[in-house]
């Protein structure tokens, strides 16, 4: 899982974790639903975000994205938190030789992987991160 945020288009606000608003839920059902299920296009196979709304994956290529999912108040949802900790206590470093893949598991049908960039992202992330750890 990846932490996602988003923002509503008509707003200047800034960007809010997803998950915190999880327990919008509860009281909004209507409008939680409205904004944040994915929206399917069944002749093209491909999913999409309502328009009013942009949702995206938090720190592409980092570790922040995927670590926790949420440090909020009430929870906390370790995504890749512990492996993250074992890995660092090994001396793997984020950016260096630690890279996190968080996506918007909302839209990731096998025909949106190769359409929405996600893939060639991912090939872009392994090919840095094999440069970049090159042994010789």
């Amino acid at each position: 899982m990846s932490k996602l945020q988003y923002k509503y288009k008509d707003s200047a606000d800034d960007w809010k974790i997803l998950w915190r608003n999880v327990l919008r839920a509860a009281q909004y059902t209507t409008n939680f639903t409205r904004d944040f299920s994915p929206i399917y296009d069944q002749k093209q196979d491909l999913y999409y975000s309502a328009e009013h709304i942009d949702i995206q994956p938090v720190d592409f290529g980092g570790i922040e994205g995927i670590q926790y999912l949420d440090q909020g108040q009430l929870w906390e949802l370790d995504g890749f938190g512990t492996l993250i900790k074992e890995l660092q206590k090994n001396s793997y470093q984020a950016g260096v030789n630690l890279f996190g893949f968080p996506y918007d598991f909302r839209l990731a049908g096998a025909q949106q992987v190769l359409t929405n960039g996600m893939f060639d992202k991912l090939k872009q992330l392994i090919e840095q991160a094999s440069k970049t750890n090159k042994q010789g």
